[in-house]
C-alpha cells in the first residue's frame, strides 16, 4: 500500500494518498516508514498539525529516521 500511496501522491491525488496511506499505518502500527510517509501525503494536503504528529510517531518508533526529523522541521 505505502508504495500506491507514493504513486498517488506523485500523481497529484493528494487525498487519495491520504487514504491509501492512512490504511497502511493502520496496518502497519509499528512501522516509522508508515507514520512517515501518512506525514508526507498529509503536508502535501495542507494538513501540516496531523503531518508533525505523525513525523513525531516516526520518530518515536525509529529515532535514527533523519528524513521524519527533517520533515519536522521543515514545518515548524
Amino acid at each position: 500500500l505505502e508504495m500506491v500511496g507514493y504513486q498517488m501522491l506523485k500523481m497529484g491525488d493528494d487525498a487519495g494518498a491520504v487514504a491509501v496511506l492512512t490504511m497502511n499505518a493502520s496496518d502497519f502500527p509499528l512501522s516509522s516508514s508508515s507514520a512517515f510517509g501518512l506525514g508526507r501525503a498529509l503536508v502535501a494536503t495542507g494538513d501540516t498539525m496531523a503531518a508533525r504528529r505523525q513525523f513525531v510517531r516516526a520518530m518515536e518508533l525509529d529515532p535514527a529516521n533523519k528524513a521524519a526529523a527533517d520533515a519536522l522541521a521543515s514545518i515548524r
